[in-house]
């Protein structure tokens, strides 16, 4: 069994950092090329599962040939207009080109609010607003019904796995039963 994953967010969210962190942590000795499409194995317990990710970066990509069974929906935790983004304009644009696809709104760069609880100067002289707070972003998931949310951080790889596991987890569930919302 093969499925489909779609990485997709506003340019600058951190999509290229995660699949090449997933990438790279899986066949370390090889510089993987995940800027368009790649294949990947993904295990699950003692099964392994075939899995084709692709990344877009603008919803222009998306159309019928690129449905998938799961779409990984990224933003920025720092930003809050990635956050808006993907509620106004990529959520909508998955719903009508891939109705049947599964989404996974999946907070990037994750590891910067422990940078912000520590030294909250230095953060907002750098980024200028507060992060989006877990709250909102699980909001946003009750929004579109058969969501759910993680978050990541490609650069330090945590929860990089998780959450492709994550996704693959999402594919394995029939369709009529992915009509909750689930927060982890």
């Amino acid at each position: 069994m093969i499925f489909r994953i779609s990485v997709v967010g506003d340019p600058g969210v951190g999509k290229s950092t995660l699949l090449f962190a997933y990438a790279l942590e899986h066949n370390p000795f090889s510089i993987p090329d995940v800027y368009k499409k790649f294949f990947t194995q993904v295990k699950l317990g003692d099964k392994i599962y075939g899995t084709v990710i692709s990344s877009h970066s603008t919803v222009e990509g998306l159309d019928v040939s690129t449905a998938a069974d799961v779409v990984i929906l990224c933003f920025d935790v720092r930003r809050s207009e990635t956050l808006r983004s993907a509620q106004e304009t990529w959520i909508p644009a998955i719903k009508s080109t891939t109705p049947s696809a599964q989404i996974l709104l999946a907070g990037l760069k994750g590891d910067l609010r422990e940078i912000y609880k520590t030294h909250k100067r230095l953060y907002f002289s750098i980024v200028g607003e507060k992060p989006v707070k877990k709250k909102t972003a699980r909001k946003v998931t009750n929004t579109f019904g058969n969501g759910w949310y993680m978050e990541c951080c490609g650069y330090r790889a945590h929860e990089v796995t998780a959450l492709l596991e994550r996704a693959v987890k999402i594919a394995l569930v029939p369709k009529e039963k992915n009509t909750m919302c689930c927060v982890m």
